[in-house]
């Protein structure tokens, strides 16, 4: 990803904590949600690269492998914190390694402002369970505008 759209999406992911109501997101309004500011290229899924790939896979399989103690209310405040560092790694990754075209690269920030909004909620906030269903909207518009072959839509 480009080292100048770094600051825009920190710019991005101020102004969606100001304007996204975390706490009014429950658990079952969040299946099929999707971002309304995303837009696809022309009517077709924004193509992706191995590393984009790659790095998404890896928080999927987080939130996968934690998903039932999440769901069950039983995932610590301190298991909350290991995995929001953990996909503070990946999220990182992407950010080093991602070298998708520019308007791709734009929608690809507003999909993981959701996921920073998550990381920070998990981190810091106190509805921790709602930050990770932050992830998991964002996981899940992953492949509704993004064109990953290889890609196995996140169920839970």
């Amino acid at each position: 990803m480009k080292n100048y759209l770094l600051p825009f999406t920190l710019f991005l992911l101020i102004g969606l904590n100001a304007s996204y109501p975390v706490t009014a997101v429950e658990h079952d309004e969040h299946h099929g949600n999707t971002l309304s500011s995303m837009t696809l290229d022309q009517g077709k899924k924004w193509l992706v690269d191995d590393s984009l790939h790659t790095g998404m896979t890896e928080i999927k399989t987080l939130m996968t492998t934690n998903l039932t103690d999440i769901h069950q209310n039983s995932f610590t405040r301190q298991q909350y914190s290991t995995l929001a560092n953990t996909l503070q790694t990946h999220l990182n990754y992407l950010f080093e390694n991602c070298a998708l075209p520019t308007a791709a690269d734009a929608q690809l920030h507003i999909l993981l402002s959701g996921i920073m909004q998550g990381v920070s909620q998990m981190n810091t906030g106190n509805e921790k369970r709602q930050g990770a269903i932050l992830i998991i909207q964002a996981l899940q518009n992953y492949s509704v505008y993004f064109n990953d072959p290889h890609w196995d839509n996140f169920h839970h």
